[in-house]
């Protein structure tokens, strides 16, 4: 069996001035090794022919707002987040069109 390499990215939110980063690893028996950790990918191109240059890549998760409709405020999944995991000062930036009117998640 092929080993089943997958990426995670932390997409930046304006990734014209702050830098992704994408951390690769490989699934184990009872969970996942790290294989390697990259930072400074500024934008959307370098990202996507990073991960593309990955070879054996089975999945990608993102951690980035994907799906962004509201106007103003917190969606209401980041709102959950921040009820159920707030008090262990865990929770989520509130992304809307407003603040990122040209978000690269979206994009």
């Amino acid at each position: 069996m092929d080993e089943e390499i997958i990426a995670g990215v932390d997409l930046a939110w304006i990734g014209a001035r702050n830098p992704t980063a994408i951390a690769v690893g490989k699934f184990q028996q009872g969970g996942v090794e790290l294989l390697s950790v990259h930072g400074g990918l500024y934008g959307l191109e370098p990202v996507a022919a990073f991960l593309l240059g990955i070879e054996g890549l089975h999945g990608v998760a993102i951690d980035a707002p994907l799906v962004m409709s509201n106007e103003s405020g917190m969606r209401e999944c980041e709102r959950k987040i921040g009820a159920d995991y707030g008090k262990r000062k865990a929770s989520c930036h509130a992304s809307s069109l407003a603040r990122f009117p040209q978000a690269e998640g979206v994009a």
